[in-house]
C-alpha cells in the first residue's frame, strides 16, 4: 500500500497498519478522555481491534465481542494466499495490544441489540464486517464461497472461479500451488482485479500466468450445473466448462443489521470497517483509530 499510494497513484504516504503515517501532520498524540465511558465494540476484525485499542488507551472501559474463536476477522483470510508472510505478524501484535490495554475480549460470543441495551453502554462501535453477496444464477447454491477455500476447504481438479477481483485471483493463486489443477476464472469485465493494489496485482497475475490459469473476460456466468459451468462471452455465445468445483468470488455486502437496530437505542453509535464499506486494511485501521479519538 505504501509503495502503491506514492509511486502509482501519486498520493501521500499511506500505510496499511499505521493509521497516522502520511495523514495530515503525522500527529501521534493520543489524549486521555475527559470522561471514562463504557464502550462496547462488536466485531474483532482490524477496525474493531484498533478502535478498542485506542479507546482503552484513552481510559475508557472497553469490551470487545467476537462471534468466532479468534480475532482478526477477514484479515485471517487475507493472509491465507501465498506471499502474505509480511502481514502475518499483525495478528499477534493485535492480540498483545488488547491484553496490554486491558480490553475485555469475549470470543465465541455473538451479541444482539437487546443484550447490548441491557448492558447500558455509553458507546457502541459496530465493526460487524461483511456478509456474502448472492447472484441470480441458476444453481448458485452448488458453488462454494472463495473465503471457504481461503479458510481451508478442499477443491477438485477442474476448478472454475466466478469473479476475477482480488479475492478471486488470490484464491486461484492459492489452489494453483497444488499439483494437477486446471483453473479457469470467469470475469464479467475486461480487467482482472481492478480493486487490487497495482504492484501486488502485477505480481499475482504473473504467478497465475506461470501456473497456466485460464481467463474468460467479458463473460457472464449463466448457470452452475452438477459438473459444469455455463457462461456467455462478449459476443453472447454460450459455452460450457467442466468443473469439479465451482467457487464464487462476487464480492460481499456490508453487514449493517446490528448498526441499524441499535443506532437509535444508544447515544453514541458508530459503524466502521467493512460493515461501513471499508474494503481495505488501511481504511479499517484509520476508521478504528479516528472513531476512538472521538469518544
Amino acid at each position: 500500500m505504501c509503495i502503491n499510494s506514492q509511486l502509482q497513484d501519486g498520493m501521500a504516504l499511506c500505510c496499511s497498519v499505521n493509521p497516522v503515517a502520511g495523514q495530515g501532520d503525522n500527529d501521534y498524540t493520543i489524549k486521555p478522555a475527559d470522561k471514562s465511558k463504557k464502550v462496547i465494540v462488536v466485531g474483532g476484525g482490524v477496525a474493531g481491534v484498533e478502535a478498542a485499542r485506542i479507546a482503552a488507551m484513552r481510559g475508557h472501559q472497553v469490551d470487545l465481542y467476537e462471534k468466532s474463536d479468534r480475532i482478526g476477522g477477514q484479515f485471517n483470510l487475507a493472509i491465507a494466499p501465498p506471499n502474505k508472510d509480511n502481514f502475518k505478524p499483525l495478528l499477534p501484535w493485535m492480540e498483545y495490544q488488547l491484553e496490554k490495554y486491558h480490553v475485555n475480549v469475549h470470543l465465541n460470543t455473538e451479541i444482539n441489540a437487546d443484550q447490548i441495551s441491557e448492558m447500558n453502554p455509553d458507546v457502541v462501535i459496530c465493526a460487524t464486517g461483511l456478509k456474502p453477496a448472492k447472484l441470480p444464477i441458476t444453481g448458485f447454491e452448488r458453488a462454494i464461497n472463495a473465503k471457504e477455500v481461503l479458510g481451508g476447504a478442499k477443491t477438485g481438479k477442474d476448478v472454475v472461479i466466478i469473479g476475477g477481483g482480488s479475492v478471486g485471483i488470490e484464491t486461484a493463486e492459492l489452489i494453483a500451488q497444488e499439483e494437477d489443477k486446471n483453473i479457469t476464472i470467469i470475469e464479467m469485465t475486461d480487467t482482472i482485479a481492478l480493486n487490487m493494489v497495482n504492484c501486488t496485482r502485477t505480481v499475482v497475475l504473473g504467478h497465475l500466468k506461470a501456473d497456466d490459469v485460464h481467463f474468460k473476460m467479458n463473460s457472464i456466468c449463466k448457470e452452475i450445473r452438477k459438473n459444469a459451468v455455463v457462461y456467455t462471452d462478449k459476443e453472447g455465445v454460450e459455452h460450457e466448462i467442466h468443473a469439479d468445483t465451482v467457487i464464487v468470488s462476487v464480492g460481499d455486502v456490508p453487514n449493517t443489521a446490528l448498526f441499524e437496530e441499535i443506532k437509535d437505542k444508544v447515544n453514541e453509535v458508530y459503524n466502521i470497517g467493512d460493515s461501513n464499506g471499508g474494503g481495505l486494511i488501511y481504511k479499517a485501521m484509520q476508521e478504528g483509530y479516528r472513531v476512538a479519538l472521538k469518544i
